[in-house]
């Protein structure tokens, strides 16, 4: 029997009297048995036929029924959307949302502030607010001058964060200088600018007769295999809200003679010749400073005189020697990348003492533990000292058994140890005596196989107080002792 549609009864399926024997093997019909097969084949094919309309039937039925859920499925998704928490979240919600995941470098279709504004008009009103704008990169290329027109446009009358890197080799390009001439163009509304490029990339914006108004962060790296020519670059000379230069302190260390603002810097770092310290004389209100001299030695003429910094804080220095030339009396922390020799006496004597911090990057081994010593103790108020030259075991273990009456005020350590574990001063450690102790952290990179000697003696310095770290590389050393905006790239 099979099921009728339209009846919704079922159909008779034909049937056979043929014996299974015949069916089931190959024995041969009798002449008799030959015309009820005949009829039972076309009764079969009959049957056949109806039961291939009503299948086309229900298979129609069947895609009607699989359309008609697909658009009742459709139709519960909009009703399950309009019941969805971002419909009913406030503006202001979904904005700040937006301003802690939307990419701050805006320069590919695929960021986040592109892609949200083509979500829904809701949220493309949102994601066009000016302040998603404001950030432009271009350190990799990938912008086109559409997509830049277009963040311009969308950033309003807002401030503007810009980083461009224009290649030497493509200067002439069609899209370095379209890309310069367009950002010239709200040279107005610079407030931080990062630019990195060939003189004539500079020459090429100050032919605009840009104005800064805004600008208070400047970063300027003018890339050349050679120090640059001889000439003044006064682009940024006018600019009444500058605080913080950055010149050629990065990729390309060479000195360039610029005309800054100086009276109004309060951080300035740059690779300078040993004249240009006299445009210091005009920065009195530098808070934090970084002078990279490169391997220039001091001309034998130079006479700068004495120059006043009344409010510098934090110093990072390539050479020792800038020190005889400046009056810091508030200096707290100062980072010498000097590669010379720091003899004890006439070291220690150069050092402000007003510092709370210190630190000796570039400079060769002490002759002896004395020296060390000397540094320290010379300098009353010294909260923290790093080294980064390698030193053997026995002289730090000499050192920190030293320090508690040589340099009592010392709370912070880091150092760079070389050689075995000495166990006879462990066991002098340990009988010390830790009263008047003030050291709180010891950070340092050795190059000793951790073992038994070791981790003995991170366990008696943990066990009065000491919190000791140490560092898988030695440039973690570095970067742990001396804050990034002082770290000296040539160095």
């Amino acid at each position: 029997m099979s099921l009728c549609l339209n009846c919704e009864g079922r159909l008779e399926r034909p049937s056979s009297l043929l014996p299974s024997y015949i069916l089931e093997t190959n024995e041969p019909p009798t002449e008799s048995q030959i015309p009820s097969i005949r009829d039972f084949i076309s009764r079969a094919r009959s049957h056949k036929s109806l039961l291939d309309s009503k299948i086309a039937q229900v298979q129609s039925l069947l895609q009607e029924l699989l359309s008609e859920r697909d658009e009742v499925d459709n139709e519960i998704r909009k009703h399950e959307g309009a019941l969805s928490p971002l419909r009913r979240m406030p503006p202001e919600i979904l904005s700040l949302i937006f301003t802690s995941t939307f990419s701050r470098t805006l320069f590919s279709e695929q960021s986040a502030p592109w892609i949200a504004s083509a979500v829904c008009s809701r949220w493309r009103l949102i994601a066009l607010s000016p302040t998603f704008w404001t950030t432009i990169s271009d350190q990799d290329h990938h912008f086109n001058l559409f997509n830049l027109n277009a963040q311009l446009a969308r950033s309003g009358d807002l401030p503007l964060t810009i980083t461009f890197t224009c290649e030497v080799q493509s200067i002439t390009a069609d899209y370095e200088s379209k890309v310069a001439d367009l950002l010239a163009a709200h040279s107005a509304r610079w407030e931080t600018i990062s630019l990195d490029g060939p003189e004539v990339f500079f020459s090429r914006i100050q032919r605009t007769l840009p104005q800064f108004p805004m600008l208070r962060k400047l970063e300027v790296e003018i890339q050349s295999t050679e120090p640059p020519a001889s000439s003044t670059l006064s682009i940024f000379s006018h600019a009444p809200r500058l605080a913080e230069a950055s010149i050629n302190v990065s990729s390309w260390p060479f000195p360039v003679a610029m005309v800054l603002p100086w009276h109004q810097l309060s951080r300035y770092r740059a690779t300078v010749e040993w004249g240009g310290l006299a445009d210091l004389a005009s920065a009195s209100a530098l808070v934090e400073c970084m002078l990279d001299l490169g391997a220039d030695q001091e001309p034998a003429n130079l006479n700068l005189g004495t120059i006043l910094l009344p409010r510098l804080l934090r110093l990072s220095i390539s050479h020792r020697r800038i020190l005889a030339y400046l009056e810091t009396p508030v200096l707290g922390e100062l980072y010498d990348h000097d590669r010379d020799n720091f003899a004890s006496l006439s070291g220690a004597a150069s050092l402000p003492r007003t510092l709370t911090t210190l630190v000796l990057v570039r400079n060769m081994d002490l002759v002896d533990q004395v020296d060390l010593l000397s540094i320290v103790g010379a300098i009353p108020a010294l909260k923290s000292f790093g080294f980064t030259r390698l030193m053997p075991w026995r002289l730090v273990l000499n050192f920190l058994c030293s320090i508690s009456t040589r340099a009592p005020a010392l709370e912070h350590l880091s150092l760079a140890v070389k050689g075995d574990l000495p166990l006879e001063l462990i066991d002098a450690m340990q009988a010390m005596e830790w009263g008047t102790w003030r050291l709180r952290s010891l950070r340092f990179w050795t190059t000793a196989v951790a073992n038994e000697q070791l981790d003995r003696l991170i366990a008696t310095l943990r066990g009065h107080g000491v919190d000791v770290e140490t560092v898988d590389f030695r440039h973690e050393l570095y970067g742990g002792m001396v804050p990034e905006t002082l770290w000296m790239a040539s160095h």
